[in-house]
């Protein structure tokens, strides 16, 4: 597209995002639809909720009405002026597209109302896919909702003199209730971190733990007088739930007897490129390294034996850091737990 066709076109969106809507047809769009995905997060959490667009080709401009609940969810300082921060964001096609006023949108929140009016228009006409998420916007969870509760995000067609809208080339259309699709958020339970881990290390490997609930910690006392119990170590849950993330168990069979704890999403790299460590299942769910919920467990690796591990609370940490300082590398928060 020429410089003086998309300056043309990109004129014609800002006017009709302006409240000069060209050529309105006050009918249903039947091509294009916007629907919010439902989610699910805890009392305190933020949970970022993408809106997505489907058969979107050809669309330039968007303006889209949203409400939700302010009792129980809030947008966290709504900045419409910077890129860093923005609680209501561009996403998928990002790069294409912008509000009248910068990159981010042009967003008028109304927290005591629960309204939100934002509009977009596209800089590259010819960014057509067919189906994308095109916006997110994260809500803070208040502390006090219920329990198992939904609260609704609703899409709306129309907002006092506000109309939902979209831009095809020159023409201004409105967005009817039909192809609009709303989403939820519900406020999962708390998740309880109640079975015992207990720890036990390999005394021909020294510094290498394998951690075990209480039903297989009576195999390894019986069968496995190689391993030393050194007692309870932490709590987590061995069923997954909200907010939990699922480690895996490896044994290096390289060095047999000695165990690397990963999440699912390393898993996946150690599955493909890693064939000397062999997959034993799911280990047990635990918070998030960022989670902030539990007591941080670290994860060191072995430089004198590269592809081992040790998993060690904050104090064992500092102890390693202090007198071992060339023997490991510290490779951060591996996840959080319950303590004993």
């Amino acid at each position: 597209m020429n410089t003086e066709l998309s300056n043309q076109v990109l004129d014609s969106n800002k006017d009709s995002l302006s409240g000069n809507p060209i050529n309105i047809l006050e009918t249903e769009v039947s091509s294009v639809s916007l629907s919010v995905d439902s989610l699910t997060g805890l009392p305190g959490d933020t949970v970022t909720v993408p809106i997505l667009i489907s058969d979107g080709a050809g669309v330039v401009s968007l303006n889209l009405l949203l409400k939700y609940d302010p009792n129980v969810l809030s947008i966290p300082d709504p900045d419409t002026n910077t890129d860093e921060n923005e609680r209501i964001r561009r996403a998928g096609i990002s790069e294409t597209w912008v509000s009248s006023e910068g990159s981010n949108p042009t967003a008028n929140v109304n927290s005591e109302t629960g309204e939100v009016n934002i509009s977009l228009f596209k800089t590259d006409t010819a960014a057509n896919p067919t189906s994308d998420r095109v916006l997110e916007i994260d809500f803070l969870i208040s502390d006090d909702a219920t329990l198992d509760s939904t609260t609704s995000i609703d899409l709306q067609s129309s907002q006092g003199d506000s109309t939902s809208r979209i831009g095809i080339g020159s023409q201004d259309l409105l967005l009817t209730d039909s192809v609009l699709s709303d989403g939820d958020i519900t406020f999962g339970q708390s998740t309880v971190l109640d079975t015992q881990i207990n720890r036990f290390q390999n005394k021909d490997r020294p510094g290498t733990f394998l951690f075990a609930n209480e039903g297989e910690s009576v195999t390894i006392r019986r069968d496995f007088p190689n391993f030393d119990e050194e007692g309870p170590a932490f709590k987590v849950s061995q069923e997954a739930a909200d907010g939990l993330i699922r480690l895996n168990r490896f044994q290096n069979e390289n060095v047999p007897g000695t165990y690397l704890f990963a999440t699912e999403g390393e898993s996946v790299n150690i599955r493909r490129d890693f064939p000397n460590f062999k997959e034993e299942g799911v280990a047990f769910y635990v918070y998030g390294a960022d989670a902030n919920k539990g007591v941080d467990y670290f994860r060191f690796q072995s430089n004198n034996n590269p592809g081992t591990y040790v998993f060690v609370n904050q104090i064992e940490r500092d102890s390693i850091l202090a007198n071992f300082p060339n023997d490991f590398t510290l490779e951060g928060v591996a996840f959080e737990v319950e303590p004993i």
